[in-house]
């Protein structure tokens, strides 16, 4: 399947319209091609491309900017969509939540394992969402990204398996969702709850520009 998604994101192409690169820039993505993130314009469906971007052989990516969910073993093991339009299509979409997220897979392992091996171990930060991974990654390079609060079990596994030690960096919500579940899994994990002072980490980036940002972030993961 991972060779069947490449084969969609690169048939997608390399050049993306000028008000998906100032979107982007905004959220704090400098370089779109460092994270393979592409734009769907709608895809004729193909035999090699995943049955799963398709519905009755559309493209339900079209007008999604598309970002690749990496195993450890940096294999594209699937497809974050995140609607560029503003109309009644979902938000966020997944290329198949039960092909990654359900089965444990992590956004980061491939960057962070690497710096593991080298015995350079510090406190894993984990968030919700990708563009608050995106931003934190500016100052640590311990950062993982588990898709949403309520980390599974297979999830739960994959991270006692590689990182003893772990700060809980859900989203600060209204509903404090983002805290309950924080509460709920840092009595699985070894891990200390640091939320942001905004309603997520990117929003804290947006609002204070990066270098406040990055000053902030320092203060608050020591």
């Amino acid at each position: 399947m991972a060779n069947y998604y490449l084969n969609y994101l690169n048939d997608c192409g390399n050049n993306l319209p000028l008000p998906v690169t100032n979107y982007l820039y905004s959220r704090g993505v400098e370089y779109p091609q460092k994270y393979n993130i592409k734009y769907s314009v709608g895809l004729l469906k193909k035999p090699n491309y995943p049955w799963d971007i398709f519905n009755n052989g559309i493209d339900k990516f079209t007008g999604y900017i598309l970002i690749p969910v990496f195993d450890e073993y940096a294999e594209v093991v699937g497809i974050i969509g995140r609607n560029f339009f503003k109309n009644n299509l979902p938000k966020y979409m997944l290329s198949l939540s039960e092909h990654f997220v359900e089965k444990g897979h992590i956004y980061g392992l491939d960057r962070v394992l690497p710096h593991v091996m080298n015995k350079d171990i510090k406190p894993v930060i984990l968030t919700e969402g990708w563009f608050d991974w995106l931003v934190l990654t500016r100052v640590y390079k311990h950062v993982l990204c588990t898709f949403t609060c309520n980390v599974n079990q297979r999830q739960q596994a994959v991270l006692k398996r590689y990182f003893d030690k772990f700060y809980i960096a859900f989203d600060n919500d209204e509903e404090k969702y983002g805290l309950k579940a924080a509460q709920y899994l840092s009595r699985r994990l070894n891990a200390e709850i640091r939320l942001p002072q905004f309603k997520d980490w990117n929003q804290m980036y947006t609002s204070l520009g990066s270098a406040k940002f990055d000053e902030e972030i320092k203060k608050i993961f020591v």
